[in-house]
C-alpha cells in the first residue's frame, strides 16, 4: 500500500473539503493528513484515522476585516517556532513510516520536511494560491493584479519545491500557464457532490460568514418583503437580526452539516461569501451564484471577478449589498459551461510520483 503525508492549511473548510475530495480519489493508499484549526476539527469530527495536529496561521480579524498587521506577527512568530516544531514531527513521522509522496495544499511545513529527507521530487502541491504564481491574470482590474503578483511572490516563498504544481479553481479554463510541471483543473469535489444529483426545488441557498452576515441578512430581508422565495441560510451570525428573520415563514436557518450538500444539489441558486471550493460546487451543479467577498480578503475579490466574467453569477460588494441587488439577481440566469470533477487530474498526478 502507498502510503502519502498530506499537509494542508486549517484556515477555513475550503482546504479540508479539496483534501477529502483527492483521499476520496485513492480508496487504495493510506493518507497521512497533517493541519490545524478548523480543518483539524474537520476531520477529527469524521474521525479521521491518520490525523495529526500541527502548527498553523488563523487569520487575526478586526471590525469583520483581516488585519493584516496582526497577520504579520502570527507570521513572523510562527516561522521561528511553530515551522520548526512542524518540520521535526513531520520528519521524524517520516524516517518511520516511508512515505511515497508528500503533498501539501498551501501548508508551508510539508515541502520543507520533503526537501530535508531528500524527497523533493516527490512534492505536489495542491491548492488553488499557485494560479497567482504561475498563471496569467492580466484580465484583472490593477488593484487585484498587483495583489496577485504580491501573492504569487508571497506564495513561491510560502510553498517553496514542488516538483508539479496542481491548480484546483472554477475559472481554470479562462486562464493559463506555459509551464510543464503546473496542470490546471476544476475544482476538487468530494464523492458524496458527484453521488448527490442536482435538481430544483427553488428555493435560495445561502452561506454567511461573520464579516457580511448581518449586511447580506439584512438585504435578504428587506427583499423578501415584495418578492416572494424562499431562503435556506447557513452560517449566520447571532444576533438580534437572527432572531427577528427567523420568524418570518420564508426563511430557514440551519448549522453546518452534511445536509447542506443536499441543499446545495436541490437549490435554485445560491447567495455566499466568494469562497473557491463553495463556486466551484456551484459551477459543477449549475447553480448561479450571487457572491459577496469579505471585505479585506482581495483573494475573494478575484474570485468574484471570475464568477461575473464566466458568466456564473453576479459579484457584489459589501458595502453595495441591498435589496435591489437580490431581486436582480433572482431573475439571473447562468450562462457558464458545467465542468466534471478536477480531483481525478490530481489522482493521476499523484500516481505518477509513486
Amino acid at each position: 500500500m502507498n502510503l502519502i503525508f498530506y499537509g494542508l492549511s486549517g484556515e477555513g473548510l475550503g482546504h479540508a473539503s479539496r483534501t477529502l475530495s483527492v483521499i476520496d480519489s485513492l480508496p487504495d493508499c493510506q493518507v497521512h493528513v497533517y493541519t490545524f484549526g478548523k480543518a483539524y476539527k474537520y476531520f477529527q469530527d469524521t474521525r479521521y484515522p491518520y490525523l495529526h495536529r500541527i502548527d498553523g496561521i488563523m487569520f487575526p480579524y478586526r471590525k469583520g476585516k483581516i488585519n493584516y498587521l496582526g497577520l504579520t506577527k502570527r507570521i513572523i512568530q510562527y516561522r521561528f517556532d511553530g515551522l520548526k516544531r512542524n518540520i521535526e514531527q513531520i520528519s521524524k513521522d517520516a524516517e518511520e513510516l516511508k512515505p511515497s509522496v508528500f503533498v501539501t495544499d498551501y501548508e508551508p511545513s510539508m515541502p520543507r520536511a520533503a526537501r530535508k529527507l531528500g524527497y523533493g521530487n516527490k512534492l505536489i502541491s495542491v491548492d488553488n494560491q499557485h494560479r497567482f504564481a504561475y498563471c496569467d491574470l492580466s484580465d484583472l482590474p490593477f488593484g487585484l493584479r498587483l495583489y496577485a503578483r504580491m501573492t504569487g511572490i508571497a506564495t513561491r516563498m510560502w510553498v517553496p519545491y514542488p516538483e508539479h504544481s496542481v491548480i484546483s479553481t472554477f475559472h481554470f479554463d479562462h486562464i493559463k500557464t506555459k509551464r510543464t510541471d503546473v496542470t490546471l483543473t476544476n475544482g476538487l469535489l468530494r464523492k458524496d457532490i458527484e453521488e448527490t444529483p442536482a435538481t430544483n426545488e427553488g428555493f435560495t441557498l445561502v452561506y454567511l460568514r461573520d464579516s457580511v452576515s448581518d449586511i447580506i441578512l439584512d438585504a435578504l430581508w428587506q427583499a423578501s418583503v415584495n418578492t416572494p422565495g424562499k431562503f435556506k441560510v447557513y452560517g449566520a451570525s447571532e444576533g438580534s437580526l437572527k432572531d427577528l428573520v427567523s420568524q418570518i415563514d420564508d426563511f430557514e436557518f440551519k448549522p453546518l452539516s452534511h445536509m447542506f450538500i443536499k441543499d446545495l444539489a436541490t437549490c435554485d441558486r445560491v447567495i455566499s461569501t466568494a469562497g473557491n471550493q463553495l463556486i466551484s460546487e456551484c459551477r459543477y451543479y449549475g447553480k448561479p451564484a450571487l457572491v459577496v467577498p469579505e471585505p479585506g480578503q482581495y483573494e475573494q475579490h478575484i474570485n468574484a471577478h471570475y464568477v461575473d466574467k464566466i458568466g456564473l453569477g453576479v459579484c457584489c460588494y459589501a458595502r453595495k449589498m441591498n435589496k435591489d441587488v437580490v431581486k436582480s439577481f433572482l431573475e439571473f440566469q447562468n450562462t457558464s459551461s458545467s465542468e466534471p470533477n478536477g480531483v481525478y487530474k490530481v489522482e493521476e498526478v499523484i500516481r505518477r510520483h509513486f
